[in-house]
């Protein structure tokens, strides 16, 4: 190198990606003297080529290792292409560009230009993002693939947090020194800021974790391993920092994990006073302990702890880094850098769902769901799509969630049957829609929405909204009638909790929120709704009306309505619409309860449930064809049921009578097209009058 030397260097973690491999054996430097050089981990040489002015400040791989970003002191920034050529100049500064970072998608960049912070899209055609992110010089910038959020640090002594927007989320206090350098974890759940003799760790809100002093100077650059456990920290003494993340806990009821040692864990049953020592062959990566089991991943296997029984655990041998781990109450997924894989808590693996072109190391928990049956998948490459999968085999379903806009979070109902399976999604309106999984039927029911979690043992959704935390206590309520939802909704004030909280668990009767300061806090529910539940799912609707009674709540009451109309038990319905004073809804489903047929009462309880259009097919493939045409008057549509009883050759006249008293109520005349045909098809024989009707109609409730 003669005279020059190396100020920035990065190497690209393989990860699956197309292309990978290769470029996962080089590594790249940029130097003072202006140059870039490919060199790889053997030693050799591969290029070296002229790339700025001046000295080349920052070198990025994007995140499938196909270009190369750099930037230097001549305020340029280049596109390279993974052998080294120039594919662009995206932009020119009159100031040294010290830092940047790819987005997710690899289609943008994020440069520093002194105090300002600019987003640059790849594509000429599309609008730069510019504004002023600090109030010093930007050092630092990262953007997380994962979870699509930016970190900035500055001589201002600050770091800051924004969305993908540049909307602020996070500043921090300042530092008692200069912030050169910010790093993301690979799993985007935490990064580490450097500066003089210092280093901490943050989680992706920005608070912080861990603060380290360290005698190493100033801290210039900060890597992760791949697996999201260590870290290397260069300092400006010559000295390079290492450091492993211990301290991790999770909970579960009565039970608490904590990895206190990189291969240690100790596990405490607070009700019982036990406390037991897991010992691990290799460095634990991720944990998670829920569903009665401890599942950890270290660098080379899968373990698979009971609650009942710490001493035994299933082990298997992983085949990858493991980025995130999900529990069920059969199943727990892994997503590794191969994709994602279902295994049963023994230990065998039972699914491996495919989808062309996942990039899993862009998966997150916000965009993979699981549940006892479905895996869903949030891709980025189709980002308003969830992708369904069975979790016993890995076939994909046949329907996926189409949604209108940016799909941010997604959720899989974790109790009751398959055919009632629930997804919950959150766009990037911060809109929640609710949709069965059998049949996708999206329909919202909040907006303004930060977080959500199902719980665990029952069919509850909990959401934070507008500084409320809200439990719909039966959501299913939205499919039999939506203006039921606000009645069995539960809400409680949060603001307490801070700015924009976080639900970690939902378990039972128990909420654990992290507050926007990084600390937890938590909430209780009334346990009724889960008993009236349990009474109802057992069908056991005595018990479930003498509990209402007791409680006397009108939110109990009408999830009690609700649930007895979805199992079709009209009788209890009526009773808990008489409680809380619902007096239209009472008369109607007591006058179904005096239907003559049961296919007539399942088509009038599709009608009350806003199906119009099943409960018109149920009739006609009963028979009960003027029934059919019925339903479609009392519903004004018109030209449905004129074409209903021209198509059975029947009860046209009848069609014609009814809309001709429509008609005169409003002092108009007939103008459709179609109406005019049927009545000229008369010859002008006179329509029937009313009690000739009523007489018809009296005929066809006999027949039925």
């Amino acid at each position: 190198m003669g005279g020059s030397f190396a100020v920035d260097v990065d190497f690209f973690h393989s990860s699956g990606a197309s292309g990978a491999s290769a470029v996962a054996q080089t590594f790249v430097y940029g130097c003072s003297d202006g140059n870039l050089a490919f060199q790889t981990t053997a030693g050799i040489m591969e290029k070296k080529l002229e790339a700025h002015q001046g000295a080349v400040l920052c070198v990025r791989w994007n995140h499938d290792g196909s270009s190369l970003l750099s930037t230097g002191e001549d305020g340029l920034v280049k596109v390279w292409s993974r052998q080294g050529v120039l594919r662009s100049q995206l932009c020119a500064f009159d100031r040294p560009v010290y830092n940047g970072a790819w987005s997710p998608n690899s289609d943008k960049v994020i440069v520093t230009s002194g105090k300002t912070l600019m987003i640059k899209p790849i594509s000429p055609s599309e609008k730069d993002e510019k504004w002023k992110a600090h109030d010093g010089l930007v050092l630092a910038v990262d953007w997380s693939s994962v979870n699509d959020l930016i970190v900035s640090a500055g001589e201002d002594r600050r770091y800051k947090v924004w969305d993908a927007f540049a909307r602020p989320l996070f500043s921090s206090q300042p530092f008692d020194y200069v912030l050169t350098s910010i790093s993301f974890a690979p799993d985007g759940e935490l990064f580490a800021v450097g500066a003089y003799n210092t280093i901490c760790v943050c989680d992706r809100a920005g608070w912080v974790q861990s603060r380290e002093r360290t005698d190493s100077g100033s801290l210039y650059k900060i890597a992760w391993s791949s697996d999201s456990t260590q870290l290397a920290a260069a300092g400006g003494s010559g000295s390079v920092v290492f450091g492993f993340l211990s301290g991790r806990r999770c909970e579960w009821r009565n039970f608490e994990a904590t990895l206190f040692e990189s291969d240690k864990i100790r596990i405490v049953d607070i009700c019982n006073e036990f406390v037991e020592h897991l010992d691990f062959r290799d460095r634990v990566v991720k944990m998670a302990l829920g569903f009665g089991h401890l599942v950890v991943a270290t660098t080379t296997q899968l373990c698979v702890f009971s609650s009942t029984n710490w001493a035994t655990p299933t082990i298997t041998d992983a085949r990858s880094p493991v980025s995130l781990l999900l529990l069920a109450a059969r199943y727990f997924a892994i997503v590794d850098a191969v994709g994602v894989h279902v295994y049963t808590y023994d230990g065998r693996q039972c699914a491996s769902p495919k989808l062309p072109g996942l990039r899993p190391e862009l998966l997150n928990r916000n965009t993979v769901a699981l549940c006892d049956d479905t895996v869903a998948i949030v891709d980025r490459s189709a980002p308003n799509t969830a992708h369904l999968f069975d979790a016993g085999s890995g076939r994909k379903l046949d329907q996926a969630l189409v949604h209108t806009s940016e799909i941010v979070e997604v959720a899989l109902s974790l109790s009751g049957p398959a055919r009632d399976r629930k997804i919950a999604i959150v766009d990037a309106n911060r809109e929640l829609w609710l949709s069965p999984v059998a049949k996708i039927e999206r329909l919202k029911i909040a907006t303004n929405c930060g977080s959500i979690a199902w719980n665990e043992s029952t069919g509850m959704l909990a959401a934070v909204c507008d500084g409320k935390f809200h439990t719909w206590l039966y959501p299913s309520v939205v499919f039999v009638s939506k203006a039921l939802l606000g009645r069995t909704r539960d809400s409680q004030d949060v603001t307490h909790l801070g700015k924009s909280p976080v639900i970690v668990s939902f378990c039972d009767t128990h909420a654990t929120l992290r507050r926007s300061d990084g600390s937890m806090g938590a909430l209780t529910i009334s346990p009724y709704p889960q008993l009236l539940a349990s009474y109802c799912d057992a069908r056991n609707w005595r018990d479930a009306l003498h509990l209402c009674r007791f409680v006397q709540d009108a939110a109990l009451w009408a999830c009690l309505a609700s649930m007895s109309l979805a199992a079709k038990e009209l009788s209890y319905a009526v009773m808990a619409f008489a409680e809380i004073d619902d007096v239209d809804r009472m008369k109607y489903i007591s006058e179904i309860i005096a239907m003559p047929t049961q296919e007539r009462r399942n088509a009038e309880l599709l009608l009350f449930c806003g199906r119009p259009d099943e409960a018109e097919t149920a009739l006609l493939q009963a028979g009960l064809t003027y029934f059919a045409i019925d339903l479609n008057v009392r519903l004004f549509r018109w030209k449905r049921a004129l074409a209903l009883a021209r198509k059975q050759q029947s009860h046209v006249e009848i069609v014609l009578a009814y809309r001709k008293r429509y008609l005169e109520d409003f002092d108009r005349e007939e103008t459709d097209e179609e109406f005019l045909q049927a009545a000229s098809q008369r010859d002008g024989a006179p329509l029937p009058d009313w009690d000739a009707i009523r007489g018809r109609i009296a005929q066809e409730e006999e027949a039925e």
